[in-house]
């Protein structure tokens, strides 16, 4: 019997995939496909975890890396106009203010520490300075960790806190917490605890609290260097691409014949 096999059209037909290359991206980019669409829902679905029922807001990687340049710029402006101004002189018959410790006058007079300091009276603790960065940056990992890797201008802040009864905000959060033109940045390596802090958070009346997309790991693959202090965990680093070199088979040989006998 014999069967027709239906021809296929050239457009229809299937370039087989080399695994060789199947890292190997395109350098010019041709506009939107299906293709691209589907390597970013892949890409979605491999470095973050969005669930539909999510109270906190997200900060992309390439937004939150815009805002510390930002910030660090302005810092710097400050700092240069800081130098150029000249300091103020003091006059003549005024002489700078005494300090608790004693100076090469005071031991010369014969005062000593302690006795400026038993007459000192007792100082009311100095008010805390309002925040000047306009985020607050917080690494929810454990403590261990984060002096391993962690991203510049962070500060540890365990998710163990928050299972406290009492006192579970430091006063670093109570400063940026729902101040106007601050922000409070979660994250940790891979999105694995980041997302139940930022809801706790909001939970507990923390409204300006925001979640970076992918945490560390899509933060290096996007800006691999300048950003993040320390070693890599394993969990951050990206997979190797495949292996280039084909498996060496091992040759096979037929049997060998048994040995016949020779005839006398």
């Amino acid at each position: 019997m014999h069967i027709k096999r239906q021809r296929l059209q050239p457009l229809n037909k299937r370039i087989p995939k080399n695994p060789k290359y199947s890292h190997v991206k395109a350098t010019v980019d041709t506009g939107a496909s299906l293709g691209k669409y589907l390597a970013r829902l892949e890409d979605m679905r491999k470095n973050y975890r969005f669930r539909p029922d999510e109270i906190f807001k997200r900060l992309k990687a390439t937004t939150f890396v815009q805002l510390v340049v930002q910030v660090a710029l302005t810092r710097m402006q400050d700092d240069e106009e800081v130098e150029d101004e000249e300091p103020t002189p003091l006059p003549e018959d005024e002489s700078p203010p005494d300090t608790a410790r004693s100076t090469l006058n005071s031991i010369v007079h014969g005062i000593g520490e302690l006795d400026v300091a038993d007459d000192e009276p007792s100082q009311p603790p100095s008010p805390r300075l309002p925040p000047t960065s306009p985020y607050l940056l917080l690494d929810v990992r454990d403590t261990d960790e984060y002096q391993r890797c962690h991203v510049i201008s962070a500060k540890s802040y365990p998710v163990a806190m928050l299972s406290r009864s009492c006192n579970y905000f430091t006063q670093d959060i109570l400063d940026y917490s729902n101040k106007p033109g601050h922000i409070i940045i979660l994250y940790d390596d891979n999105e694995r605890m980041a997302p139940q802090a930022a809801t706790v958070f909001v939970q507990r009346g923390v409204d300006n609290v925001f979640l970076l997309s992918g945490g560390m790991r899509v933060l290096h693959r996007v800006f691999p260097q300048g950003i993040i202090t320390g070693s890599l965990p394993p969990s951050c680093l990206p997979s190797p691409p495949p292996s280039s070199r084909r498996s060496q088979r091992t040759p096979r040989h037929p049997p060998a014949l048994p040995a016949l006998p020779i005839p006398s």
